[in-house]
């Protein structure tokens, strides 16, 4: 298996197996006082606008969200295994909303109908020609078998997705209780695009998913993707704190054009925080700064 092989030499040669002591000894502590650290998070997140709601159960968290998305009926939505297995999309596709996967093999089985394969390659199943087949058929298109063609209509197709939004829902692979932050990482810029465009945003996480603090957390990313996807650093990570003021701009680094590309039982639910404004275009392979859910406009920050 190339991944697997891969994989290894990335430990071996960039030592990343040296840095499997640190990141256990953090998430233990972490666990270990998991309700404290989520209890500091939560009073820095309300004080940011910021609206926490812990669910005890998949109905309870499912319920939250599809009333507090309003009078909305466009949504697109980031890579979260969290709405997976609480089958978020199909709720809210129940009620008549139009639930956009962002990721690229999400959206190529939603489009087909079926669950995803696998945890980080969700058409990992399917060929270029069956993608192919499924997209001329569905879409009217004339599309050969190539993996750039069938990548440029999907970002062609998605771009309007993101462009029309009104919510967005994404995941979280850390909560970082000092200070309050969410951190979320991916390859394709559809997390960025979800959580910033839209005017309202929910960040869908696990109990399990917090962090003592920030410092630290590049190694726990790196474990992460080196054994996700053998990349010793993803191609995005965001980190979200906070808004924007209703009277910011977000100012583009790229155009949309150039961004788009190819539970437990307790979930947190970071919900509604309402700016009144939605950004135009955003991009960048950037890290941001700014955390954490819900609505509007989410800047770049300078220091980065």
């Amino acid at each position: 298996n190339l991944t697997v092989q891969k994989r290894e030499k990335l430990f071996c040669t960039r030592g990343l197996d040296s840095l499997r002591d640190r990141a256990v000894y953090k998430r233990t502590v972490s666990l270990e006082n998991a309700e404290a650290l989520w209890n500091s998070a939560c009073k820095q997140f309300q004080a940011n606008g910021i609206t926490v709601f812990f669910a005890d159960t998949v109905e309870v968290a499912n319920r939250f969200i599809s009333t507090h998305i309003g009078e909305a009926t466009k949504v697109v939505k980031g890579k979260s295994l969290t709405t997976e297995e609480m089958e978020l999309r199909q709720v809210l596709e129940q009620q008549g909303l139009d639930v956009v996967e962002t990721d690229l093999g999400e959206w190529i089985v939603q489009q087909r109908g079926e669950l995803p394969s696998h945890f980080t390659a969700p058409a990992i199943h399917l060929s270029a020609k069956e993608v192919a087949e499924m997209i001329n058929r569905k879409f009217g298109e004339s599309l050969p078998s190539d993996a750039q063609a069938l990548t440029a209509f999907a970002r062609r197709h998605l771009r309007e997705k993101f462009r029309n939004a009104e919510v967005g829902i994404i995941g979280a692979n850390a909560v970082c209780a000092e200070p309050a932050t969410v951190v979320s990482v991916s390859n394709e810029g559809n997390v960025s695009l979800s959580a910033r465009l839209p005017a309202k945003l929910f960040i869908v996480t696990g109990w399990d998913r917090i962090y003592d603090s920030i410092d630290g957390i590049e190694g726990v990313q790196r474990l992460l993707t080196g054994s996700a996807t053998a990349q010793e650093y993803t191609s995005y990570v965001d980190f979200f704190r906070k808004p924007l003021p209703d009277n910011q701009e977000v100012q583009p680094r790229q155009s949309l054009d150039q961004q788009c590309s190819g539970l437990d039982q307790n979930i947190l639910s970071l919900a509604e925080a309402d700016l009144a404004d939605r950004g135009n275009q955003l991009g960048g392979r950037r890290q941001a700064e700014l955390a954490v859910e819900v609505a509007g406009r989410w800047a770049w920050p300078e220091s980065l």
